[in-house]
This record gives C-alpha cells, sequence and structure tokens, in this order.
C-alpha cells in the first residue's frame, strides 16, 4: 500500500478510536456524576440513605452484568448497530446534571454512523440471555439483602433475599458449565494467573469503588460542601489516575505483577493519610490539607488500574482473549457495585459524620491490606510487554531428531 493510501486509512483509525472513546467518556462521566450528584438526587426524590446506597450501585450493577452480553449482542447482531442503540440511550439523563450526555452521547452517535464499519453480525452467535439473568439476579438478590438488612434491620426478608442470592449464584456457576457459549469460560477459570488477578481486581475495585463514593458523601455531608466544590475536591485523584497511568504504561513491563502491589501501597498510604486526618480534624480540616492524601489515593489507583488487566490476561491464550477482557471488565462493574453497597452501609452506621468516614476509610483500609499476597499472584508476561523467546528444544527431541539426522524436521 502507497504512503498516499495508507495515510486514509490510517485517519479512519484514528476516527474509530475517538468514537469509542467518547463512548468511554460517558460511562466514566455517568459514574462520576452519579457519585456527587448522589445527595442532591436523593434530597429531590426524598430518598433517604437508601436511595444513596442504591445510586452508588445500580448504575455499576446494571453495567457488569450486561457489559458481556452486550458485547455477545454485537456479535450477533452487528457492532455498529448495538453500539449506534446504546449510544443514543446512554444520552437519557437526570435534569440538569445530564445535559453533558446530549453533547457527549450525539457526538458519539453522529461520529460512529460516519466512521464505523457496517458489519452484519453473526446470526448463529448465541447470546447466554439465561445466564446473565441468573448472574444479574444473584446480585440483586444480594446487594438488596445487604442494603435492606443495614436499612431496616435484619429480618426473615433480607436474609431470604440474600440466600436467594446465594441460590442464584449457584445456578449461574452451574449455567457455566453447560452453556454454550458461557460468559465466563471455564477454561479461564483454571488458569492460576487469571484467578488470582480476578480475585485481586474484585477485591482492589470493590475497596476503591467505596472509597470514592463516601468520600464525596463525604464533602457534602460532613464538610458542607456544594456538588460543585465537591467534584473540585476529587480533582486530584483524576489528575493521579492519568499521571500514574501513563508512567505505568512505561513500567510495567520491567516491574510486572510488582507494579500492582506498589500501587496498592501507594493508595493504602493515601487512604491512611485521609484517616489520620479525619481523626485529628475531624470536619475542620482545610480543603489544602485534602490535596496530598486524594493525590496519593489516586496515583496508587492509576497504578493499579491497567496493571491489574495487563497481568491477569498476560497469559491468556489468543483465543479466550475476549471473553478474559470481557469477564474481567464485568467482574469489575460487579465489584464497584458492592464496594459501594459495603462501604455506604458502613458510612450511614456509624454516629456522626467523623466516626462514619473513619470507619469507612478503615473498611477500605482493611480491604487494600487483605488484596492477595505477592506471591499469590504468579509472574506473568504482561499484555504488550515482550515475551521471552521459547528455548530451542534439545538436539534429541523428536521435533529435530529422526531417521535423516538431528536438524531434520518431520
Amino acid at each position: 500500500m502507497s504512503p498516499v493510501e495508507a495515510a486514509p486509512d490510517a485517519r479512519l483509525k484514528w476516527a474509530v478510536l475517538a468514537v469509542v472513546l467518547a463512548a468511554d467518556v460517558l460511562d466514566l462521566l455517568d459514574a462520576t456524576i452519579t457519585n456527587i450528584a448522589a445527595p442532591t438526587i436523593t434530597e429531590d426524590l426524598h430518598g433517604g440513605e437508601v436511595l444513596v446506597q442504591w445510586l452508588g450501585t445500580g448504575y455499576s450493577l446494571a453495567l457488569g452484568v450486561l457489559l458481556v452480553t452486550g458485547g455477545r449482542l454485537g456479535d450477533r447482531f452487528g457492532r455498529r448497530r448495538v453500539f449506534l442503540i446504546d449510544a443514543d440511550l446512554f444520552g437519557l439523563g437526570w435534569r440538569s446534571m445530564f445535559l453533558v450526555n446530549i453533547v457527549a452521547g450525539g457526538v458519539a452517535v453522529v461520529g460512529a454512523f460516519r466512521v464505523l464499519p457496517r458489519d452484519d453480525g453473526d446470526g448463529d452467535a448465541a447470546v447466554d440471555g439465561l445466564g446473565s439473568a441468573l448472574l444479574g439476579l444473584s446480585v440483586i438478590g444480594l446487594l438488596y439483602g445487604l442494603i435492606d438488612g443495614s436499612g431496616h434491620g435484619w429480618s426473615a426478608r433480607p436474609v431470604l433475599y440474600l440466600a436467594g442470592g446465594a441460590l442464584f449464584f449457584v445456578l449461574f456457576c452451574r449455567r457455566q458449565t453447560s452453556a454454550a457459549e458461557p460468559l465466563i469460560k471455564p477454561s479461564l477459570l483454571r488458569n492460576r494467573g487469571f484467578t488470582s488477578g480476578l480475585f485481586l481486581g474484585i477485591v482492589f475495585f470493590a475497596a476503591v469503588s467505596g472509597l470514592l463514593y463516601v468520600l464525596s458523601l463525604f464533602m457534602q455531608h460532613g464538610l458542607g460542601y456544594s456538588p460543585t466544590k465537591a467534584a473540585f475536591g476529587l480533582a486530584p485523584i483524576a489528575a493521579g489516575i492519568v499521571i500514574a497511568s501513563i508512567a505505568g504504561h512505561h513500567l510495567i513491563g520491567g516491574l510486572g505483577r510488582n507494579l500492582i502491589f506498589i500501587g496498592l501501597i501507594i493508595t493504602l498510604a493515601g487512604t491512611g493519610w485521609m484517616l489520620a486526618l479525619v481523626h485529628a480534624s475531624g470536619t475542620d480540616v482545610a480543603p489544602w490539607a485534602l490535596v496530598p492524601p486524594i493525590l496519593l489515593m489516586g496515583l496508587g489507583m492509576g497504578t493499579c488500574f491497567g496493571t491489574v488487566y495487563d497481568v491477569t490476561i498476560g497469559d491468556i491464550d489468543q483465543q479466550e482473549a475476549d471473553s478474559a477482557g470481557g469477564s474481567l471488565g464485568a467482574v469489575q462493574q460487579v465489584a464497584n457495585a458492592i464496594g459501594a453497597a459495603v462501604v455506604t452501609t458502613v458510612y450511614f452506621h456509624a454516629d456522626g459524620q467523623v466516626p462514619a468516614m473513619r470507619s469507612s476509610l478503615e473498611v477500605s483500609v482493611r480491604s487494600c491490606r487483605g488484596s492477595p499476597s505477592r506471591s499469590s499472584v504468579p509472574t506473568t508476561t504482561p499484555v504488550g510487554a515482550p515475551r521471552p523467546a521459547s528455548p530451542s528444544p534439545p538436539a534429541s527431541s523428536p521435533s529435530t531428531a529422526g531417521p535423516g539426522g538431528p536438524g531434520t524436521r518431520w
């Protein structure tokens, strides 16, 4: 292909990437807006603490349960068609807080219509609707039981919901062993690197998701910040994530799994610093004093986020890569929902804002400290890192030695 022919093709690839990133921005914006706007939404709807908890969990729960199913629908009906439908639905929002969806969603829809390649999909691609339903019912039962029990007392109702959630989870696991196209391929769970990384991701994402949510609640309920001031107060986390993600991209090839535990230590340091501030100053803590620990937490999160993905799927076979990536993304969102539910339960059942924040931070610290140890995550080759060359077989091996002598292949 000549340089003249290659230029339009390269521009098209960048345009497709821009459209996909616009969709990712929509996801990130809505999750962030929900965290910041939760107190305002709850006040407008007179929903109380239970609604605050569901606002933190509902978005991630829906995304996690439907993420892999959406990928299967794209395989069957065409990725372009499903993307356009989803982007249109994403444009719907709550009053003026989500007006940004109309702009970003409109840009994504127009861009997708113009640049995404047309594909008719594969009519034979299987969509495991039953598996998705069982997973959704399982997580909803567990979360509803947790939130209802913590909010209204541990009567028979929340216990039954928890038991039902556990039962549906067992049925989901059985479904994965019998479905023609399971949401999580059973072979992935036999890969120690994948399962260790998956468990580490569940614990870490749950911890930081709950932490981010209660930080927003504490700033508005405890420190009296407006939603706008709370958004600026949390901005150092975003800055830290961006800085650490860029640095981690260059460091992961040399550090591998060690980078995850460096990120955990940094996150723990930032959370511990915040805990010390809340313990010492309570609700009188100055805004400038919050910047260093919040930035440090962001640096730790950014160090871990991409690294967990790369190390977890580093040794996955190529034919399993799509399933592994989708499964890990779905598990991350479900972990976000669980983390928000657990940490807000702790937050709302403490006596006063300072004890509430202190207890929530302690839960996050224990969760990060309880993440799998360094030795439990096998040394894998991260995605994108150079893989070591396979050693040459000895001369006497069947592949190199035969009737024709050493070096003859048969």
